[in-house]
């Protein structure tokens, strides 16, 4: 992923979440939302400076409890949270930080169902706050409860452009799969 394309699109209020989370297990919740993006505090004459940590355990915090997620203290490990946690802390940095539209691409690829319910379920609180979410899954159930609108794209080409309710799964898998919807 090119460096200044992020830039870019950072700027533009736009996050993306990939599958591989890019979160360093040995630091903490907050240091892993703070990233590349620290507070700092200047020291005497300004010549010296350290990270505001108080301050960025605040901000996590206070951004994490808007939403009512279950989640450690900010300053827990990462390592000991949970895949659906984990993918939860990825989302929310990209909330975290002002983003207008986050794109998530398979969240929930390499998590349990009770983690997938957390994901689901704070996916669909960012929406209610605001935030325009682009989910990217091959399961059609989870793409049924969290969207508005469904783009089914086959090798590359949009197929079908559909507001939400208005096909089943099954049709959304055949469209995805033949390209088309078999009658039965």
């Amino acid at each position: 992923f090119n460096a200044s394309l992020s830039r870019v699109t950072r700027q533009a209020g736009i996050e993306t979440v990939f599958q591989y989370l890019a979160l360093i297990p040995t630091l903490s919740i907050e240091e892993n939302v703070f990233l590349n993006r620290e507070h700092f505090v200047a020291g005497p004459a300004g010549w010296f400076r350290w990270m505001d940590r108080r301050r960025m355990r605040r901000e996590v915090a206070e951004g994490l409890a808007r939403f009512a997620v279950p989640l450690p203290p900010p300053d827990t490990k990462v390592a000991s949270l949970s895949g659906g946690q984990m993918q939860i802390i990825a989302v929310a940095r990209a909330f975290l930080w002002g983003s207008n539209i986050v794109l998530l691409d398979e969240p929930s690829a390499r998590l349990g169902v009770g983690q997938i319910e957390e994901l689901l379920h704070f996916v669909l609180q960012l929406k209610e706050h605001g935030v325009g979410v682009v989910f990217i899954s091959h399961n059609m159930g989870q793409v049924l409860r969290v969207a508005d609108r469904i783009v089914v794209l086959r090798l590359g080409e949009r197929i079908f452009d559909l507001p939400r309710g208005s096909h089943t799964i099954r049709d959304l898998v055949q469209m995805q799969m033949l390209g088309r919807i078999e009658q039965p």
